[in-house]
């Protein structure tokens, strides 16, 4: 079974190697929060020449998860790139101009192949109504990545339906602020997923938006569950 890559990218933004594709997530590499008052706290840690995304996936249509400036230099830089997104996200690339025969809308539980790999949209609960958790299979390897949300159980629920019980890889928001679950909540939800491998997101970027990853990792060890904190740019093999 070949290896997956991931690659955070700071926020809820991942890098998916697999099979020489290359698959980006929610990327947010400009500083165009900071006139309101969230200025980054690191720089992006992937150059957009280093970027090179074959594909480009968007959770929901938030500035931190879709960013104009970002996206513009994307379409820009690699006009042979395709774009995934939930309606919210596809009726925004669309008010901006660009060519939507590039864009594949992604419904929920609706398996759609990307790249080298599928990509299943599940629940999600936050402030854009649209707003959607990704399942990937990488060849039998299964990462669930929670896009922005509050907690319910029933997520948990869901994907462990969709996954057969199988979940090598869970990343999931940990900041508890603006309709996210807290850490606490993400240790819950963890816990009843039972994953190989838990990574939290989504936080570090922001001085108003962030938390402590270390309790929600020793939590989660004293069950037992792996955990990994990234660091900005940090590459991990599963």
């Amino acid at each position: 079974m070949d290896n997956v890559k991931i690659t955070w990218l700071c926020q809820g933004g991942f890098l998916f190697e697999y099979k020489g594709a290359r698959i980006v997530v929610d990327p947010y590499m400009s500083d165009v929060l900071a006139g309101r008052g969230f200025n980054r706290l690191v720089p992006p840690p992937i150059s957009y020449d280093d970027l090179n995304p074959d594909c480009v996936c968007f959770t929901h249509d938030h500035i931190d998860h879709f960013d104009e400036i970002t996206v513009s230099e994307i379409v820009s830089r690699y006009p042979e790139c395709k774009y995934f997104g939930v309606f919210s996200t596809q009726a925004h690339y669309a008010k901006m101009g660009f060519n939507l025969s590039k864009f594949t809308l992604l419904e929920k539980h609706k398996v759609q192949d990307i790249c080298e790999a599928k990509i299943t949209p599940v629940m999600a609960k936050h402030s854009d109504e649209y707003a959607m958790g990704f399942v990937f299979d990488f060849g039998g390897k299964k990462i669930w990545l929670s896009g922005d949300t509050e907690f319910d159980l029933a997520i948990a629920d869901e994907v462990l339906s969709l996954t057969e019980n199988q979940i090598d890889v869970a990343i999931i928001c940990i900041n508890g602020k603006l309709g996210n679950m807290n850490s606490d909540d993400a240790v819950a939800l963890i816990k009843s997923m039972k994953p190989k491998l838990a990574i939290p997101m989504h936080y570090g970027l922001f001085a108003g938006n962030t938390a402590d990853p270390t309790p929600f990792k020793q939590e989660l060890e004293s069950a037992n569950i792996a955990c990994k904190v990234m660091d900005a740019g940090e590459t991990i093999v599963i």
